[in-house]
């Protein structure tokens, strides 16, 4: 069995492996689920890894299959309602969305670490529609000089925010905010509920690596519904997802009470737009 380890990754970037294998087992374990990633499942045959190996939890491998289902129906809608879009994809990782949602004419940037970008370039075929960029969303640097077409622009960031800490947060949705100023824009991601905050040992799915390297942790998560916008009043919320409610009942029962008691999901996939442009913009 291949660790991530031996694939140059460290720190976060290893947990990129947990979706990826999640999604790649979709169609074995979950064929009811009405979801597969055929671009996952070659990735993982080609890295020469068993993703049972990776992750074995079935109610894991079911949250990030409900994960992606949520968040490829958000993007297709958009791809849908706008034209030559761009989407700009953080924390990119091994994510297969350009490969499930893709839509002929939208312009993918897809940005992660160094490691991360150069083992994706080796294990995954160049497409001229898809752009990798080597950056860390812990500053904002990348994103000023970054060259974007003028057009609609969807940015997800799955599975990355809970890893980076308030401040960096706070930092990049006002980057954001600054950078896509003037054209319609739409941001996607997923966050934990706070108290999920300093628990990733715990995690069924995320733990064995956290319990190899402390600095795997979650570190950010929402406390009331205004944390949604993290700070950044040009972001308005629009809708919130929760990932738990579609889970078997247990699992779906305990977020519930969470929303109940907190106003927020344990866990939960969000969409929010920027400031309308003004008109003639």
């Amino acid at each position: 069995m291949r660790e991530s380890c031996d694939l140059g990754l460290s720190g976060v970037s290893q947990t990129l492996l947990v979706p990826l294998a999640a999604r790649a087992l979709a169609r074995r374990l979950f064929p009811a689920a009405g979801f597969a990633d055929v671009a996952a499942e070659r990735a993982m045959e080609t890295l020469g890894i068993e993703p049972t190996s990776v992750i074995s939890d079935p109610l894991s491998i079911l949250g990030f299959i409900i994960r992606s289902r949520l968040l490829d129906r958000l993007t297709k809608r958009f791809l849908a309602e706008h034209e030559n879009a761009v989407v700009l994809d953080l924390g990119a990782g091994f994510s297969t969305a350009f490969e499930r949602c893709g839509a002929s004419d939208a312009t993918w940037i897809e940005v992660d670490l160094p490691a991360v970008t150069e083992l994706h370039r080796r294990v995954v075929p160049a497409d001229a529609r898809r752009r990798r960029i080597a950056a860390s969303l812990e500053t904002t640097d990348w994103l000023v000089a970054l060259e974007l077409p003028d057009a609609p622009t969807l940015v997800i960031a799955e599975g990355v925010l809970p890893y980076l800490s308030r401040p960096a947060i706070v930092s990049l949705f006002r980057a954001l905010a600054d950078r896509l100023c003037g054209r319609t824009s739409v941001l996607l991601y997923d966050t934990f509920s706070f108290l999920m905050v300093g628990t990733a040992r715990y995690h069924p799915a995320i733990g064995r690596l956290t319990r190899k390297d402390p600095t795997i942790e979650f570190r950010s998560g929402v406390r009331t519904r205004a944390d949604f916008i993290w700070g950044e009043p040009r972001w308005h919320l629009d809708e919130i997802h929760d990932v738990l409610a579609q889970q078997p009942p247990p699992v779906a029962l305990w977020s519930g009470i969470v929303d109940a008691t907190f106003g927020v999901p344990l866990y939960c996939v969000v969409q929010l737009h920027l400031d309308a442009p003004a008109p003639g913009e």
